[in-house]
């Protein structure tokens, strides 16, 4: 068996950096942020994972090894989510990758290797647990992602 990856999904903004909600813009340290239901259970070729990039900027300068977390929090059910949002805490078995900062006051461009997407309907959350908040400045704190399989040929 040889596996190749099928074609890369769209390049899709996950959680918006404006003033739209929502948004990365202006987070709070230690605050969380959910984006809007992603569901790619219809998709003809069922994509199964996904590499993600985060696009972040700190008020200040971040130090060396702060993180913030990415989190994947699935609806099993369809219409029921597990906990986690703008106010709850995930479950720590639904943490998806920790993207660490480099000690920069510019905006870093961080990614994760491919992640495997749940098989159901899922929000993307992001928890800042640096000691600073995000910039206040439009677009310069996004989340995006590129879906894609792999299959057998």
């Amino acid at each position: 068996m040889t596996l190749k990856y099928t074609a890369l999904g769209t390049f899709t903004l996950a959680i918006r950096g404006d003033g739209t909600a929502p948004t990365l813009k202006n987070l709070a340290s230690g605050a969380n942020k959910i984006g809007n239901e992603i569901d790619l259970t219809g998709a003809s070729d069922r994509q199964i994972y996904a590499v993600w990039q985060l696009r972040v900027r700190g008020a200040t300068a971040f130090v060396a090894g702060e993180v913030i977390e990415l989190y994947l929090v699935p609806t099993p059910d369809g219409t029921n989510y597990a906990d986690g949002g703008d106010s709850v805490n995930p479950q720590k078995a639904l943490l998806a990758f920790v993207f660490e900062a480099r000690a920069v006051s510019t905006q870093l461009v961080l990614a994760t290797p491919p992640l495997a997407l749940p098989p159901v309907k899922f929000k993307p959350l992001v928890i800042n647990t640096t000691a600073r908040g995000f910039t206040d400045t439009d677009d310069e704190n996004q989340l995006h992602y590129r879906p894609f399989s792999v299959e057998d040929v």
